[in-house]
């Protein structure tokens, strides 16, 4: 400090600098970079993910445990294996089913109660299924019991009873007699039918979720909206069987499943494929209602053009018992709003060039002509003079002072 002075002084500083940088799979001990193993460098070192265990039950349904291996800090020296383990879901139980020991049960009670089939006496369980045969009744069944010694006390040829397109005579104690008749129009009310032709009417709504409208067969949206249609279908006259509904949807409409189908009267719901290649709703019958709803999505704002757009998503019906093929549809009304780009506009008096080429000259010539007669130009013609005047002295001026130079020279 201070060199070469009095003042001068000797003064030390010690500061650590980087000799050797260990890698990834070394720790630094006693000044130097010494080797340790490695835990892991993948997750699939620790360990295969997979289910684990047995079939469980959890909230009657079926699960099972999942092992999931987990390499923390892959491939350094603090690499450790972990693994945890999640219940997965393997099966839903449904109906009258419960889950036990790791499966879906029947939970009817079997063998619940015993019932007559005709001359046959079954085991029904408690859902009403039925089981295995008891016996056949030699005496005839009644009362849900086999009759020993029989002695016929019931009304025959009672009643009238369809079973499937035959009508059956039945005793009043409703046992099945013989065949009254085969019921080539089918078997409807405990009559055969004479020519009866099922008739099937179908209407469509459709409803905006995002928006919240109600139910209507045309409906406003705008681009991104999710939309909800509902399809209804009434039969009357007799049953209509192999009912078919296919909906043809429109560009910039977007099938978003959500098929829910249901009867009314708590029907048995019979129904296979999807309602865009052909949803199959088999047999509607008389007087029964079956309404089809689904969801769809508007396409995004670029795929529309600026204002109103009008999507209509039409439906049609086909069925095996009757010729009437029913058509429907409802309609979606997209507005679009835009900010419009730059433009080329004409300009002129009249945008054409030949009109403006002419009648633009002739306006003005006729205007200077007015201005020149109407002594306008007077003062400019003043101010020329003026100018004209200052040119020609100081021209004279200037040849003076030459002929004065030359003469004294």
């Amino acid at each position: 400090n201070n060199p070469g002075t009095a003042s001068s002084t000797c003064t030390n500083a010690t500061n650590a600098q980087l000799q050797t940088t260990c890698t990834g799979n070394q720790t630094c001990t006693n000044g130097s970079c010494v080797s340790v193993n490695i835990a892991c460098s993948s997750n699939s070192q620790c360990g295969t993910n997979g289910p684990t265990g047995g079939l469980f039950c959890q909230g009657n349904n079926v699960y099972q445990n999942y092992i999931t291996y987990t390499c923390n800090n892959p491939g350094t020296a603090s690499s450790t294996c972990t693994n945890a383990t999640n219940a997965q879901l393997q099966t839903t139980c449904t109906g009258n089913q419960t889950c036990t020991n790791g499966s879906c049960t029947n939970s009817c009670t079997s063998n619940y109660q015993q019932r007559c089939s005709g001359n046959n006496l079954y085991w029904y369980d408690s859902c009403g299924n039925q089981q295995s045969l008891i016996q056949w009744c030699q005496n005839g069944c009644y009362n849900n019991y086999c009759q020993n010694n029989y002695i016929n006390t019931c009304t025959y040829h009672s009643y009238l009873r369809c079973s499937g397109n035959n009508l059956y005579w039945y005793d009043s104690c409703g046992v099945q007699q013989d065949l009254s008749q085969y019921c080539p129009n089918g078997c409807s009310n405990n009559a055969c039918q004479n020519n009866v032709v099922g008739t099937l009417t179908v209407s469509k709504t459709v409803k905006n979720l995002t928006s919240g409208s109600a139910f209507l067969t045309s409906t406003s949206a705008n681009p991104s909206d999710m939309l909800m249609f509902m399809i209804t279908l009434q039969a009357s006259g007799s049953d209509v069987q192999n009912v078919v509904v296919r909906d043809t949807l429109p560009a910039n409409l977007t099938y978003s499943n959500q098929l829910i189908v249901a009867r009314s009267n708590n029907s048995y719901n019979n129904y296979s494929g999807d309602v865009i290649s052909g949803l199959n709703l088999n047999t509607i019958s008389a007087g029964q209602t079956v309404t089809v709803t689904y969801q769809a999505q508007v396409a995004l704002a670029p795929n529309f053009t600026y204002g109103s757009t009008t999507l209509t998503n039409p439906t049609n019906t086909t069925s095996s018992s009757t010729s009437y093929v029913p058509q429907t549809s409802a309609s979606v009304i997209v507005t679009t709003a835009r900010v419009l780009g730059a433009s080329t506009v004409s300009t002129g008096l009249t945008n054409n060039f030949w009109v403006d080429s002419f009648f633009l000259p002739l306006l003005i010539t006729i205007i200077f002509i007015w201005m020149w007669r109407g002594g306008i130009f007077f003062g400019v013609e003043k101010w020329f003079d003026n100018k004209k005047k200052i040119a020609r002295g100081y021209k004279a001026e200037k040849e003076l002072a030459k002929r004065i130079q030359k003469l004294r020279g």
